[in-house]
């Protein structure tokens, strides 16, 4: 004899219980791209922020809490952000490239030799093609200009499948 599921009946007609319980278990932990049908890597939602700027720490912050990121950590200096890096291994670099004292080629190819799992959204004022090729070319995934806007934020993210 099959058991159906009464509380779900309303929901899903009449479906053995023990099937339903194991579907309804299933989407309720994993989240789907609508567009692709494939799982959302959950350990991609996590992010750490090297930012000069607090106007833009609030809107990055307020999108990513928005889109239900995991925010790691905020810091202005390079080392504390690779300690984040390390303990996580994998998520979304927000690398402003104002940073007092930072040297973004270094730092670049420090972050892609030590962390190649973490993709590298740059906050920037202005950039030549020229030059947005060269950073595209070392690692960094967007480029995004200051001030930030939600909407280009939004945008970036949802080239990662993530937003």
């Amino acid at each position: 004899m099959i058991r159906y599921a009464s509380d779900k009946d309303h929901l899903c007609g009449k479906i053995p219980a023990d099937f339903v319980n194991k579907v309804y278990s299933m989407t309720k932990t994993k989240e789907y791209d609508a567009g692709t049908g494939k799982v959302i890597d959950p350990e991609r939602r996590k992010a750490v922020m090297l930012l000069a700027d607090a106007n833009d720490s609030e809107v990055l912050t307020s999108v990513l809490r928005e889109k239900r990121f995991r925010i790691l950590g905020m810091t202005g200096k390079p080392d504390a952000a690779f300690e984040l890096m390390r303990k996580h291994k994998v998520g979304i670099l927000f690398l402003d490239e104002s940073i007092p004292g930072m040297d973004l080629s270094e730092t670049l190819f420090q972050i892609k030799r030590r962390f190649p799992e973490f993709m590298i959204v740059l906050l920037g004022e202005h950039v030549s093609r020229e030059e947005l090729q060269e950073l595209f070319s070392r690692g960094v995934e967007a480029f995004l200009v200051k001030p930030l806007q939600y909407d280009a934020i939004v945008t970036s993210m949802s080239r990662f499948k993530l937003g």
